[in-house]
């Protein structure tokens, strides 16, 4: 695919710093892959290079109101939050209790973890013995 090839060919300083692991890729390789995963290598270069263009074309108002978004997350680091969630990862608390997994402490947890589905009334009266008495067949 020529387009492939000239985007493999951008200098790293010409696409934005929190995209350049996308040409960190060996391209003989990429080029073996499925087409859809050349495609979707192929949208995420051309994404970053659009929104750097559209960072450097806008105005000075909207730049500060930019610095502001990004002051008020780095109060949050001072404030310790990022800290405190980096060790409940570590202590594996956002887990399960019935997971005995203690490789994947590190990982994201689902949302599943956290919020557990009530079940059914009809459900529960399932689970439970039957609460007839034993009779004599007449």
């Amino acid at each position: 695919m020529k387009e492939m090839e000239s985007l493999a060919d951008l200098a790293p300083d010409e696409v934005p710093e929190a995209s350049r692991f996308l040409l960190e890729i060996n391209f003989t390789e990429l080029s073996k892959f499925h087409v859809e995963t050349q495609k979707y290598w192929i949208l995420a270069v051309n994404a970053a290079l659009i929104a750097q263009n559209r960072e450097r074309a806008r105005g000075a108002r909207a730049k500060q109101i930019r610095e502001k978004v990004n002051a008020k997350i780095l109060s949050r680091k001072k404030l310790g939050m990022v800290a405190i969630e980096h060790q409940i990862r570590k202590d594996g608390m956002h887990q399960s209790p019935n997971s005995n997994d203690t490789t994947s402490h590190h990982t994201q947890a689902s949302i599943k973890t956290f919020v557990q589905k009530r079940p059914h009334p009809s459900a529960t009266q399932s689970r439970l013995k039957s609460n007839k008495r034993m009779r004599k067949p007449d």
